[in-house]
């Protein structure tokens, strides 16, 4: 994938950040410098109605929820770090959730017949709507053909492409910020994505469906 691609996805999520005024809040515009004051103040320009309702970290979590896993997962860090955003600020980042809508039933079971090769229906005697709905995959009750009750997780479609994508923008991202100057980069950007990158590749990994490893549940 092209760093002009990757800079591209990265501008689309620049403009949800900008919309919602939680790139350049006003709140932090004494901390910046007169350049810093003076991009903040035009970007807020261009703030939608989002970027009028709540704090700046309640508008940043909203926003990274639009963004998607990788977002959601990038805000969870920062909502660690109350030493460096202060706690008002963590706070609201820490109720961040990766709790979506589901996806439809058909989705969900052509999913599993191209992971299994076969109809689902040589597996499972019973397969259920989804119980939960998270960014990445989403858990359906199901009966094995041998009368087992089991949950099965399904990843949602094209979501690793999507990852691969927005984490080649993260890194993107990080290369920009630590050239802002000392600030930025005490903030380790670069170690930050990598930390988002592993856990959503190891989310990934325990997410996949494999008909050998479904969870059997309690009778």
């Amino acid at each position: 994938m092209s760093d002009l691609f990757a800079f591209f996805r990265l501008l689309g999520a620049l403009w949800v950040l900008v919309r919602a005024d939680a790139l350049l809040p006003k709140s932090i515009e004494p901390y910046l410098p007169p350049a810093g004051r003076l991009l903040a103040r035009t970007l807020r320009l261009f703030a939608g109605p989002q970027g009028r309702r709540g704090r700046p970290g309640e508008r940043l979590a909203i926003a990274l929820e639009r963004l998607g896993p990788v977002s959601i997962k990038l805000g969870q860090l920062l909502a660690t770090r109350a030493d460096i955003f202060g706690q008002p600020f963590a706070d609201d980042l820490s109720r961040l959730k990766d709790q979506l809508e589901p996806f439809p039933m058909e989705v969900a079971y052509a999913e599993v017949a191209a992971s299994l090769g076969r109809p689902p229906g040589s597996l499972f005697a019973e397969f259920h709507p989804p119980v939960g709905a998270a960014s990445l995959a989403q858990a359906h009750p199901a009966k094995l053909l041998d009368g087992r009750k089991v949950a099965v997780k399904v990843l949602r479609p094209g979501v690793e492409h999507r990852i691969r994508a927005d984490i080649r923008a993260l890194q993107l991202a990080a290369r920009f910020a630590e050239r802002m100057g000392p600030e930025a980069r005490r903030l380790e950007p670069r170690a930050a994505v990598a930390t988002v990158a592993r856990s959503l590749e190891l989310e990934l990994e325990n997410n996949s469906f494999d008909p050998g490893l479904v969870i059997e549940l309690p009778s």
